[in-house]
Protein backbone atom coordinates (compact mmCIF):
# COMPACT_ATOMS: atom_id res chain seq x y z
CA UNK A 1 0.00 0.00 0.00
CA UNK A 2 1.35 3.62 -1.04
CA UNK A 3 -0.50 6.21 0.55
CA UNK A 4 -0.13 9.97 -0.93
CA UNK A 5 -0.45 12.87 0.79
CA UNK A 6 0.54 16.76 0.57
CA UNK A 7 3.47 18.20 2.11
CA UNK A 8 2.40 21.70 2.67
CA UNK A 9 6.04 22.70 4.50
CA UNK A 10 7.53 21.21 0.77
CA UNK A 11 4.57 22.27 -1.28
CA UNK A 12 4.78 19.21 -2.53
CA UNK A 13 2.74 15.67 -2.97
CA UNK A 14 4.65 12.70 -0.87
CA UNK A 15 4.37 8.89 -1.09
CA UNK A 16 4.84 6.16 2.03
CA UNK A 17 4.56 2.39 1.53
CA UNK A 18 3.45 1.04 4.87
CA UNK A 19 5.39 -2.51 5.31
CA UNK A 20 3.14 -5.34 4.96
CA UNK A 21 3.08 -5.91 8.82
CA UNK A 22 2.34 -2.34 9.03
CA UNK A 23 -0.96 -2.61 6.80
CA UNK A 24 -1.47 -5.62 8.51
CA UNK A 25 -1.74 -3.66 12.19
CA UNK A 26 -3.18 -0.62 10.35
CA UNK A 27 -5.84 -2.81 9.40
CA UNK A 28 -6.46 -4.24 12.93
CA UNK A 29 -6.30 -0.64 14.44
CA UNK A 30 -8.91 1.00 11.58
CA UNK A 31 -11.27 -2.33 12.84
CA UNK A 32 -10.94 -1.04 16.65
CA UNK A 33 -8.92 -3.62 17.76
CA UNK A 34 -7.50 -3.23 21.03
CA UNK A 35 -3.23 -2.82 21.27
CA UNK A 36 -3.03 -5.67 23.21
CA UNK A 37 -5.19 -7.62 21.25
CA UNK A 38 -3.38 -7.16 18.15
CA UNK A 39 -0.16 -7.82 20.09
CA UNK A 40 -1.92 -11.51 20.86
CA UNK A 41 -3.11 -11.97 17.71
CA UNK A 42 0.32 -11.40 15.55
CA UNK A 43 2.61 -13.12 18.67
CA UNK A 44 4.30 -9.51 19.02
CA UNK A 45 5.10 -7.63 22.58
CA UNK A 46 2.98 -4.35 22.67
CA UNK A 47 6.08 -2.87 22.72
CA UNK A 48 6.80 -3.92 18.67
CA UNK A 49 3.25 -3.17 17.99
CA UNK A 50 3.68 0.77 19.35
CA UNK A 51 6.94 0.89 17.52
CA UNK A 52 4.96 -0.33 13.96
CA UNK A 53 1.91 1.82 15.23
CA UNK A 54 4.79 5.13 15.56
CA UNK A 55 5.93 4.05 12.10
CA UNK A 56 2.47 3.73 10.72
CA UNK A 57 1.47 7.41 12.18
CA UNK A 58 5.05 8.89 10.91
CA UNK A 59 4.80 7.74 7.67
CA UNK A 60 0.60 8.45 7.27
CA UNK A 61 1.43 11.30 8.58
CA UNK A 62 -1.58 10.77 11.92
CA UNK A 63 -1.14 12.08 15.29
CA UNK A 64 -3.38 9.75 16.13
CA UNK A 65 -5.50 6.98 15.72
CA UNK A 66 -8.85 9.45 14.59
CA UNK A 67 -6.25 10.73 12.16
CA UNK A 68 -5.08 7.60 10.65
CA UNK A 69 -8.94 6.93 10.06
CA UNK A 70 -8.89 9.78 8.26
CA UNK A 71 -6.35 9.04 5.59
CA UNK A 72 -8.56 5.68 4.29
CA UNK A 73 -11.30 6.66 2.66
CA UNK A 74 -14.59 3.99 3.77
CA UNK A 75 -13.56 1.66 0.50
CA UNK A 76 -9.93 1.89 1.12
CA UNK A 77 -10.84 0.69 5.10
CA UNK A 78 -12.15 -1.95 3.89
CA UNK A 79 -9.79 -3.39 1.48
CA UNK A 80 -6.97 -3.29 3.89
CA UNK A 81 -5.33 -6.25 4.65
CA UNK A 82 -5.64 -8.20 8.61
Amino acid sequence: MVLHSYDASAGRRTESALTPREQEIAGYLCRGLAPQKIANLLGISVGTLRKHRANIYRKTGAGDLVSLLGKFSPKARMTIQA
